[in-house]
C-alpha cells in the first residue's frame, strides 16, 4: 500500500501549494493572481515551518532520533527530519500487527534502550499498551511520549485543526519526550 502521508515531509508538502494554485487558477482564471498570491504567502510560511521543524529536531540527540507509533504514518517525516521510524500496525490501520512483529519490536525498544512510544489521535492505544507490556516484562520501561496526529488534525476551530499548528504541536510532542 503506498504511503499518503506525504504532509509530514513539510518541505514536500510546500511544493503542492503552487500546483494546488495553478489548478485553482485554470479553473477560475477571474482569481488567477489572488491564488498565486495566497500560494506564495502560505509557501513562505511553510518554508519557514520546516526549518522550525529541523531546529527543534536538533535538540535531540541523534541516537535518540527513533520515532515509535502505532501505525506507520511517519515515513516522509523519517526521511525529512532523520528518524528511525519503527510501527506497531502497517500504513493500514485495519491490520493487526502479528506476534512476531510485537515481539520484533518489543526486542528493538529494549536494545535500543527506547523510552517514549507515540499514540495517535486517530487510532486506537490497545496495541501501545500491549508492547508498554512487553517491555516491561524484559525490565525496560516504555512510557507514552504524547499524542500525535497523524491522520487527522485538531478540532476544527484551534490552533491544532489547522495544519501548521497540527505540524508545531506533533514536533513539540516528540521533542519533549525524546531529548
Amino acid at each position: 500500500m503506498p504511503d499518503p502521508h506525504v504532509w509530514f515531509d513539510v518541505s514536500l508538502w510546500a511544493m503542492t501549494v503552487k500546483l494546488i494554485a495553478d489548478r485553482l487558477s485554470d479553473f477560475d482564471p477571474e482569481h488567477a493572481s489572488e491564488f498565486i498570491d495566497n500560494a506564495n504567502a502560505l509557501s513562505a510560511k511553510l518554508e519557514s515551518l520546516h526549518a522550525e521543524c529541523q531546529s527543534a529536531i536538533a535538540e535531540i540527540p541523534k541516537s535518540q532520533r527513533v520515532l515509535i507509533t502505532a501505525h506507520d504514518a511517519f515515513r516522509y517525516f523519517e526521511r525529512a527530519y532523520g528518524f528511525q521510524v519503527k510501527a506497531i500496525q502497517g500504513v493500514s490501520t485495519v491490520a493487526a500487527a502479528s506476534t512476531k512483529h510485537m515481539e520484533e519490536l518489543t526486542n528493538f525498544i529494549v536494545e535500543h534502550k527506547i523510552k517514549a512510544i507515540f499514540v495517535e489521535t486517530s487510532v486506537p492505544d490497545d496495541n501501545v499498551k500491549q508492547l508498554i507490556e512487553s517491555c516491561e516484562k524484559q525490565n525496560h520501561k516504555l512510557v507514552i511520549g504524547g499524542k500525535l496526529f497523524s491522520d487527522a488534525m485538531g478540532k476544527p476551530g484551534t490552533t491544532d485543526g489547522t495544519y501548521i499548528g497540527m505540524i508545531r504541536r506533533n514536533f513539540k510532542t516528540i521533542v519533549k519526550a525524546l531529548k
